[in-house]
């Protein structure tokens, strides 16, 4: 059955929740060693390079006094980038080697931002039935990140409004399915459905969104994830204390060699996948690498970040492809994930049976807090603090230890779980700690004392602990680990 904590313990694991104290990182060790020799080699030649939007243009010489204005007209290789905190940055950050990204100056992180702004709030036209139209082609009525001449960015994954936080993200497959307050759809026409946004190139141009009012009244700001990734395609890079928002694809992804360090990501995905042949699907992770027979994004390092609000997992080590399938040296350690649909995803599946291994792989030493519910209003079965989509080959070589994860599902498991040790699952009575797609996997419940003890089983040295009055101080020490000592905007 669920334990119950006694009070002398109470106090002394609330001390050690607050304090940070580490749980240790053995299976780290080589990538570590790794990711310093690969930054040491690049410091030797390393040139430092100034990036600020508010202060800077782009014919200057990049020095602290005459900073570059955008990303993209810095320096792709060998080069130590600091870009100014305060500033928001309305591109993404991409095709670099062997570069340094860090903040300078004082302020908030800088951010890296996919948010597209409707600044003409007349823009919007009128339908019947509640329907408002907008033509997302017209740049002038944009500010943020406005994708000129390229309409596939216009593959939205959310609508957002930014004066209230809210996330309307329950896009829907035709115009004539928007049924509920909150629904949209993007398309090149009233006409299109599914099979028409899913093709490759599809011109997307007019967003129509089903609100009882005008989106723009009472002060609202309304704003969209554009489809496109926040990071992308990275080798021997290391970027410490920034913050991305708002991409409608991956927050992270395509990267190799490197490390990610202090990196506050929030308002992740839900864009359509075009061409996927299972079908409509939507997709969008905070950190994913993915891995092929081909090319895999190995030996990367996230730690100490913030993640938060993803359509699909927080963080993910992924892949199908044929032929065979190593996942080596990929770490997530001291994170902290707030409302993903889930916080750690893994699958490797090989289409012609090929053989599928991990080596060195670990989701260690993170907090999961209220994970399942990503705030885009898609719930899903597999809402769940773990999700293993495992095809014919065991997850030997992941690790999964000494996590925390708080008032959510436990794990849904389509075949293969990983190697789960010394985690603790918080949960609530309605909760579950195993469902599966797979009939011969029962589904185990926290209000169930026998299927606690069945998972415990299942699990050895993990535990579960009802949310009750006896964790009230447990749950304090974790919201200010989440929040801070200040109520946090994510």
């Amino acid at each position: 059955m669920a334990k119950k904590i006694p009070p002398g313990r109470r106090r002394a694991r609330h001390n050690r929740l607050a304090s940070g104290e580490p749980a240790g990182y053995a299976s780290g060790m080589r990538l570590l060693f790794f990711c310093a020799a690969v930054f040491a080699c690049c410091a030797l030649s390393a040139r430092e390079v100034y990036v600020s939007s508010s202060e800077g243009l782009d014919t200057n010489d990049g020095s602290r006094r005459a900073p570059l204005k955008t990303l993209a007209a810095a320096p792709k290789e060998n080069a130590k980038i600091f870009l100014k905190r305060g500033d928001t940055f309305y591109e993404e950050l991409k095709n670099f080697k062997n570069c340094e990204f860090a903040p300078y100056g004082n302020g908030p992180k800088p951010l890296i931002c996919g948010l597209m702004m409707l600044k003409n709030t007349k823009a919007w036209i009128r339908l019947p039935n509640h329907i408002w139209k907008l033509d997302l082609s017209k740049a002038e009525n944009f500010d943020g990140f406005v994708p000129h001449a390229s309409p596939e960015l216009l593959n939205l994954g959310a609508v957002y409004d930014i004066s209230s936080d809210k996330i309307y993200g329950r896009l829907q497959t035709r115009l004539s399915a928007l049924n509920a307050h909150g629904d949209f759809f993007v398309a090149a026409g009233e006409w299109a459905k599914a099979g028409d946004v899913l093709k490759p190139k599809h011109p997307f141009k007019y967003l129509y969104f089903r609100l009882p009012k005008n989106p723009s009244e009472n002060g609202a700001k309304i704003s969209f994830l554009v489809g496109t990734h926040g990071v992308s395609n990275l080798q021997s890079c290391k970027l410490k204390d920034l913050a991305i928002k708002g991409f409608g694809k991956h927050g992270i992804c395509k990267s190799s060699d490197c490390v990610f360090d202090g990196i506050d990501l929030d308002l992740i995905g839900g864009c359509i996948l075009p061409n996927y042949s299972g079908g409509w699907v939507r997709f969008g992770n905070g950190v994913e690498f993915w891995i092929t027979s081909k090319k895999s994004f190995n030996n990367n390092l996230v730690q100490n970040c913030r993640i938060s609000r993803t359509y699909d997992c927080g963080s993910t080590i992924q892949g199908i492809s044929n032929g065979n399938l190593t996942a080596k040296n990929i770490i997530f350690k001291n994170n902290v994930f707030y409302r993903c649909r889930q916080a750690f995803e893994h699958f490797l599946r090989s289409k012609d049976g090929g053989a599928t291994s991990y080596e060195n792989c670990a989701f260690e030493n993170n907090i999961a807090y209220e994970c399942g519910d990503n705030g885009f209003s898609t719930p899903e079965t597999r809402d769940a603090a773990l999700l293993a989509a495992e095809g014919n080959n065991t997850a030997d070589g992941l690790v999964v230890k000494n996590n925390i994860f708080w008032n959510s599902n436990c794990y849904f498991i389509r075949t293969f779980p990983a190697n789960l040790k010394s985690n603790k699952f918080f949960v609530g009575a309605g909760n579950y700690l195993q469902a599966s797609s797979s009939v011969s996997m029962p589904t185990l419940w926290a209000d169930s004392p026998d299927d606690i003890k069945k998972f415990e089983s299942k699990f050895p040295s993990n535990s579960v602990f009802l949310i009750s009055p006896e964790t009230a101080e447990i749950e304090s020490a974790l919201r200010e680990k989440v929040f801070g000592k200040k109520p946090r905007q994510f």
